[in-house]
């Protein structure tokens, strides 16, 4: 009668408990065993869902380790590209600069050369009146020549 009357989850495990303890020995021992059966299923199926868990996580943590380190790589490589670029125009602009200057100074040099051959200097009295070596001077004469 109090069954039918409540739904309270206390009032109906105490009723359970009163059943079973009115069982006789046997039925009380066949019960017994088939709630330690349910147990005993209930922790075998709680044991391999915590090592699926414990699984997965390490299959993941693993995934997710490959996929971000190839992640990184590509963003490291065009990373890398970008600043070689930069630093590729940096030196090409540094590179060129020291060469144009170095063959605007051989021009005007040259230019030099030139009006003191007109005079009809000779290449030692050039390489001192200008300060450079005789050397050097009659290198850039050969290519006045030409």
């Amino acid at each position: 009668m109090i069954k039918t009357r409540t739904k309270d989850p206390g009032v109906l495990e105490a009723i359970r408990e009163v059943k079973v303890m009115n069982f006789g020995k046997r039925m009380r021992l066949r019960y017994e065993m088939r709630l330690k059966e349910k147990r005993d299923q209930m922790a075998r199926e709680e044991y391999l869902h915590q090592e699926g868990l414990e699984k997965g996580l390490k299959e993941g943590i693993a995934l997710g380790k490959e996929e971000g380190i190839a992640l990184g790589k590509e963003e490291g490589i065009a990373l890398g590209k970008e600043e070689g670029i930069a630093l590729g125009k940096e030196e090409g602009i540094a590179l060129g600069k020291e060469e144009g200057i170095t063959l605007g100074r051989d021009q005007q040099l040259t230019e030099q050369i030139r009006r003191k051959l007109i005079r009809g200097q000779n290449a030692e009295q050039i390489a001192e009146a200008l300060e450079e070596t005789p050397e050097r001077i009659r290198k850039l004469m050969k290519e006045i020549e030409r």
